[in-house]
C-alpha cells in the first residue's frame, strides 16, 4: 500500500528535509497545493510544539530563570506556556527549584551546575563540562601549533627551537588568554586577575583574593 501525502511528509521531515523543500515536491509530484499546504502547516505546528515540550530544553530553560530571580509560580507559567498542564508543571518546576537551590554557577559561564559536575581548570576556576570540554578542545588545538613549530625546529635549529620553547611557554601561561570568569554577584563574566590590576587598587583588596569582578568588587571564589 503506498503511503499517504501525511504518511510521507512524516518520514522526509524526520529525514531533515524542510517544509518548503516538501511543498515544492508533492505539488511537482501532482498534488493539490492546498492539500500540501495544509498538511505540512499542521505537521510543522506538531514539530514546534515538540521542540518546546523537550523535556530536557524546559529544565535548562527553569534553571536559567532561577538564576536570574524567577519564582516557582513564574516557571509554572512558563512551561504552561509550552504547552504542559498546570497539574504537572508545578510538581516539576517545584522539584527543579530544590535541585536549583543545591546547584553552584560555573565560574566561567554562569551555567547552574550540580557540585559534583564542576571541575576546577587550570587555574583554580570551578567550571561546568561545556567549559572544560572547551578548554581541552583549545589546549589540543594549541599542542598542535607547539608541535608543527618543534617540527620546524628541527629544520630551523638553535634559534628555532628557543622560539618554538618560548612560544609553547607563553600559550600555557598567558593569564590573558584565559576567558573571564562568572561573577555570581552582578551575574555577568566580568573577572579579572587580581594580580594584573595596579597596586593601588590591589592594596584595597583581600590578598587572599585571586579573581574580583570590577563591576561590582566582589571576589569571585
Amino acid at each position: 500500500m503506498s503511503k499517504t501525502l501525511r504518511e510521507r511528509a512524516i518520514t522526509l521531515l524526520k529525514d531533515g528535509r524542510t517544509a518548503d523543500e516538501l511543498r515544492v515536491l508533492f505539488v511537482a509530484e501532482g498534488a493539490r497545493p492546498d492539500e500540501v499546504r495544509a498538511v505540512l502547516d499542521e505537521l510543522v505546528q506538531l514539530q514546534r510544539r515538540a521542540v518546546a515540550l523537550d523535556p530536557a530544553r524546559l529544565r535548562g530553560e527553569a534553571n536559567w530563570m532561577f538564576a536570574r530571580g524567577a519564582s516557582v509560580d513564574h516557571v509554572v507559567a512558563h512551561f504552561a506556556q509550552a504547552g504542559v498542564s498546570e497539574e504537572h508543571a508545578r510538581p516539576e518546576a517545584e522539584r527543579l527549584f530544590a535541585m536549583f537551590r543545591t546547584m553552584r554557577p560555573c565560574q566561567r559561564c554562569g551555567t547552574p551546575t550540580p557540585p559534583a559536575e564542576l571541575v576546577f581548570d587550570l587555574r583554580g576556576l570551578s567550571i561546568c563540562s561545556s567549559c572544560n570540554l572547551r578548554d581541552e578542545i583549545h589546549r589540543s588545538e594549541q599542542r598542535a601549533v607547539v608541535s608543527d613549530l618543534e617540527s620546524l625546529a628541527v629544520l630551523g635549529g638553535v634559534g628555532m627551537a628557543i622560539t618554538a620553547q618560548v612560544v609553547g611557554n607563553a600559550i600555557e601561561n598567558d593569564p590573558g588568554a584565559a576567558p573571564r570568569p562568572f561573577c555570581a554577584h552582578c551575574r555577568t563574566p566580568s573577572g579579572v586577575l587580581v594580580v594584573t590590576l595596579p597596586p593601588e587598587w590591589r592594596a584595597r583588596l583581600d590578598p587572599r583574593w585571586v579573581w574580583v569582578c570590577p563591576t561590582c568588587w566582589q571576589p569571585i571564589a
